[in-house]
């Protein structure tokens, strides 16, 4: 399954693109990060649930987020340095830790940060949220999505693209 339209642009191979992925938790971002990753072979998914449970043994352990944005920072620094392209798999609903990822992006010297929206319906998301063996509080769910709502991911927070790719709602499938 094709989540990008077409159109959507093709990162060439001598530019270190950085992918962030937004949308809730259930949204389908892993999902998407994991199609991205097989197209692009070249590419490095970072994810701070990932490193939730590398560090603590547990992505529903949130941690010390200084600790988790160093290690965030690492595999940055690592992806651009190997020429990969990153795939960055986090909700991303408050539009100051988009900044913070496309600054971080920025100070590494990828050259293209291209944002990925998925507008799951909400009611979708806590749907899905609902089957996943550890779900998210609703609470929380409903509160990132108020944020999206008042946030709304935008160009001129300083993504070259901002893309808003297609998510079947007739499949179901856990992240």
């Amino acid at each position: 399954m094709n989540y990008l339209k077409p159109t959507a642009p093709q990162p060439n191979s001598a530019t270190n693109c950085v992918w962030m992925l937004i949308g809730l938790p259930a949204s389908g971002k892993t999902t998407l990060a994991r199609q991205l990753q097989r197209q692009y072979a070249q590419s490095q998914i970072v994810s701070p649930d990932q490193i939730r449970r590398q560090l603590y043994g547990s992505a529903r352990i949130q941690g010390n987020w200084t600790e988790i944005w160093q290690q965030v920072s690492l595999e940055f620094q690592q992806a651009h340095s190997h020429q990969l392209q990153v795939i960055y798999d986090a909700t991303n609903c408050k539009a100051a830790y988009r900044q913070a990822v496309i600054s971080l992006a920025k100070e590494q010297g990828f050259a293209q940060i291209i944002g990925l929206w998925l507008r799951s319906p909400l009611w979708i998301c806590l749907m899905r949220n609902q089957k996943r063996t550890h779900p998210v509080p609703e609470e929380v769910v409903i509160a990132m999505h108020q944020d999206l709502v008042t946030q709304p991911p935008q160009l001129t927070e300083g993504f070259g693209s901002l893309l808003y790719p297609q998510v079947s709602q007739d499949q179901e499938w856990l992240d």
